[in-house]
């Protein structure tokens, strides 16, 4: 049985991976055949106004979901790594709040990366 759901496994992971790999080509090549540059306006100009909302919206939710977790992570371990009691909660916010504005603020702000 567990021969049957490893075999199993392996050909839907190389299915999906051929699928993915199918639809990026059909999206590079429809952004080319349009002459569009970012992901946001081949989505306008195959959907309309509408299509541009929605990923642009969707794109947020990714990017937010990603900083929280990021955020989340970095205000586990960095307080102890620097020395902070476990039950200091203000240290530990105020940690998380000079690591966010001292490096990842920068970080982020660098530049758009559509350009």
């Amino acid at each position: 049985m567990t021969n049957f759901a490893t075999l199993s496994s392996a050909f839907l992971f190389l299915h999906t991976a051929i699928i993915i790999e199918k639809s990026l080509r059909l999206l590079v090549s429809t952004a080319k055949h349009v002459n569009v540059p970012s992901y946001e306006l081949l989505c306008e100009s195959a959907f309309g106004h509408g299509g541009f909302i929605f990923i642009s919206v969707n794109m947020f939710i990714m990017a937010y979901g990603g900083m929280l977790s990021y955020l989340i992570i970095v205000k586990d371990t960095l307080p102890r790594l620097v020395g902070v009691s476990l039950g200091n909660v203000p240290m530990e916010r105020a940690v998380l709040t000079l690591t966010s504005m001292v490096t990842m603020l920068p970080l982020s702000m660098q530049r758009v990366s559509s350009s």
